[in-house]
Order: C-alpha cells, then structure tokens, then sequence
C-alpha cells in the first residue's frame, strides 16, 4: 500500500475516532451545558467587566467611546451600550456594589465547571483537587477574566491609537487597501486572538495529561478559524430584521444561543481531535481488537471493517507475517509471546479434542493464553495466503489495561 494511501487511512481513522468518541462521551448534551453555563455565568462576568471597565474609563472620554464603537460591532447580537452608558453614570462605588459583585461572580461559576467536566470527560482525567479548592480556582479563574476584560479593551485602543501615529499614518497612505482592512478589523483580530489563547491554554493544561504544545496549537488554530467562518456565515445569511419580526426581543438571545451553541461543538470536538491524536495507537488498537468478522457485516459497521483492518500506524517489517497456506503460526505447547491480528486471509486453530475454530480477516487470535499467561491449546495453521501482524504479548496486555472497553471486551471472550 502506498504512503499516500496509508495516510488516507489513517485520515479516515482519526475522523471515524474522534466522532465515536465525541458522541461516546455525549459532547453534544456538553455543548448545550456550556451553552446555557455561558448564558447563566459568563454573560454576569461581562455585565460585571463592563461595569468596572465603565467605571473606570468614565474619567477618559476617549477610551470610553472607543469602547462603545467596539460594542457596535456586536450589535446585531445584543446591544449592550445603554448598558455601558449607565454605567459610566454611576459617580461612586459603594460596598454593596462590591459585595453584590462578588456574589454574582460567586454564583456565575456554572460555565467554567461545564467546560472542566467535558474537558475530563474527553481526557479521562482525575481531578485530583477538593471541592473547596476547585471552587476558589474557579472564582479566582472568574476574578482573572474580569481583569483580563478590562486589560484587553484598554490594549485594544491603546493599539489602535498606536497605530495613528505619523509612522503609521504615512504606511496608511501608501498602503491604503492594507492598513485600511487591518485597522477596520483590530477589534475582530484581538478578539479571535483571545479565543485562540483561551483554546490553547484549556487544550494545553485543564487536560492535565500534557499533550504536545503543538498538537494544542494547531487544534486551537483550527477551532478558531473554523467558528470564524461558522460567524461569517451565520451573519452572511440571518436576516436579522427577519427573526425580530417573527420572534421580537428574544430573537437577538436566539441566534446568539445559536452562535455559543455552535462555538463549544467545535470547541469540544477540537478537544477530542487532540485526545484522540495523543492515544492514536492505543485507540486504534482498541477498535481493531473489538472488530467482527470483515464477512459478517453490512453498511457502516462494513465500512468502519475497511478503515481499521489497515492500522499502518500499528504495522512494520518487524511484526508482520505473511504465511503461505498450510504454514504453523504457532503450535501447541508454544509459550504465548505475541496476539495476533489477521490483516488478511483465513486462519485455523486445532485444538486437542480435534475441535477447529476459524479466525477471518481482520480479527484476533491467540490472546485468550497470551491474557492468562498460558502455554497454546493448541496448533495454528494459514488456511490460505495470510498477511499477520504480531503484537506482543506484554504490549497487548498494557493496551488492555489503558482502554476500559477492550478490557471488558477481552473478559467477555474469556
């Protein structure tokens, strides 16, 4: 099989893995958690951001109505610049204002706990902390992103002045096209910028099983630019004017829910796809080991037969076998180092009562002893031209250990 072959195979194995897994570990019910944890916990923090930002800013007109051009660009969403304006109003902060900001930021903590329960769902990572502790890093985390908020609005339009001087000014007036687009769309770069950050961190560390930086890079560059073309065209095509017509004040929450909804789909698939590319070995031995029998199935459970009866990433020169008809695989009495896997062909075992069993493309034979550490029961002959790879006995047992599934799956055959 050619290399290039060989990577379409594995191409299709990971997309068949990590869509499996995805629905195995029920990501869709996650997306929606995340989604309403968003509406419930993340849009208070940003009342709260907005409201200290607002406080804070009041005292520079400028930044202040930088702001509020930068939430112009959300409009069609929820405009929320009334909402800033009376903010800005608000001469004082009392110790009320205070305590009623940490209470919301307190009782917003239902995204953040989404997000780490579905990130430990995908990993199946321990969480090794208290209660008591995963809560206060949860609001510390809530506390950080307040601040951050503020920080990134404030950088946002110190930029965009940074970008005004007279040496910018003169590359605006050479490179009108160019610099125009880039200043016009500052505010988007920065915030798929912070997108991409956030992604990354959570791919990186709230996994706690240290995947590759990366791996995590790339899938968060992904993610990221897939939901900006998710954006695009949910704002190409909604007509917006149409939804307030049929649904009135709620139909700006709607697309919004839309938007989130879809937001954390790819960002939990993503999520996987970094999981599933981490273990790819242990994973894809996982599907083979449960395969049927290649002739025994129809349609998809046919064609996912096709996609894991090729585990290129599993196959060398070392431990592939290619046996004539007629040729002893292993006899009886043989001390059990290797599984096997029939890539090929049709393998018959003899055991002492004379008894034959049938082995068929594309499953395993020989573990049952390999398991119990076992000498063979009996004599395994090639029925026809067979192409075996062999797994050894210790590697398949340490594989068995890792995947829950194949476990459960070996005892039932034991």
């Amino acid at each position: 099989m050619s290399m290039k072959q060989n990577k379409s195979i594995k191409l299709f194995q990971r997309v068949w893995l990590t869509y499996s897994n995805f629905l195995r570990n029920s990501l869709f019910e996650g997306a929606a958690s995340c989604s309403f944890g968003f509406v419930f916990s993340f849009i208070p923090i940003i009342m709260m951001a907005l409201s200290i930002a607002s406080s804070i800013l009041a005292k520079y007109p400028a930044i202040m109505n930088y702001l509020l051009d930068l939430c112009d660009n959300f409009s069609e969403i929820y405009d929320i610049r009334p909402l800033i304006r009376n903010f800005s109003q608000k001469q004082n902060v009392s110790i009320f204002d205070i305590i009623l900001w940490v209470w919301v930021i307190w009782i917003a903590r239902k995204l953040f706990l989404s997000i780490a329960r579905n990130i430990s769902s995908i990993f199946h990572s321990e969480t090794p902390q208290k209660g008591y502790v995963i809560q206060a890093m949860t609001f510390i985390g809530e506390v950080a992103l307040i601040l951050g908020l503020v920080a990134i609005v404030i950088t946002s339009f110190l930029l965009n002045r940074f970008f005004t001087l007279p040496g910018f000014t003169f590359l605006g007036e050479q490179f009108p096209l160019l610099f125009g687009h880039f200043m016009s769309r500052l505010s988007t770069i920065i915030f798929y910028s912070v997108i991409f950050l956030f992604t990354f961190l959570v791919y990186r560390f709230e996994s706690r099983t240290a995947p590759r930086y990366t791996l995590c890079l790339w899938n968060a560059a992904l993610f990221t630019a897939t939901f900006y073309v998710i954006s695009f065209f949910i704002n190409k095509f909604t007509n917006f004017s149409n939804y307030t017509l049929i649904y009135g004040a709620i139909s700006s929450v709607i697309i919004l829910m839309m938007k989130v909804y879809m937001f954390f789909m790819c960002f939990l698939l993503y999520a996987q796809n970094v999981y599933v590319t981490q273990n790819f070995d242990s994973l894809l031995f996982c599907e083979m080991y449960m395969l049927p029998s290649i002739n025994s199935q129809k349609g998809i459970n046919k064609l996912k037969c096709l996609i894991f009866t090729n585990p290129s990433d599993l196959q060398d020169e070392e431990n592939t076998m290619y046996c004539k008809e007629g040729d002893i695989i292993y006899s009886q009495g043989d001390e059990s180092e290797f599984v096997y896997f029939i890539k090929k062909g049709k393998v018959i075992e003899e055991l002492e009562n004379k008894e034959e069993k049938t082995f068929d493309e594309g499953v395993f034979f020989g573990e049952k002893s390999a398991v119990l550490k076992r000498p063979r029961k009996g004599t395994t002959s090639a029925a026809c031209d067979c192409e075996i790879i062999k797994i050894d006995a210790d590697t398949f047992r340490s594989l068995l250990i890792k995947n829950p599934r194949a476990s459960a799956f070996a005892m039932r055959k034991l």
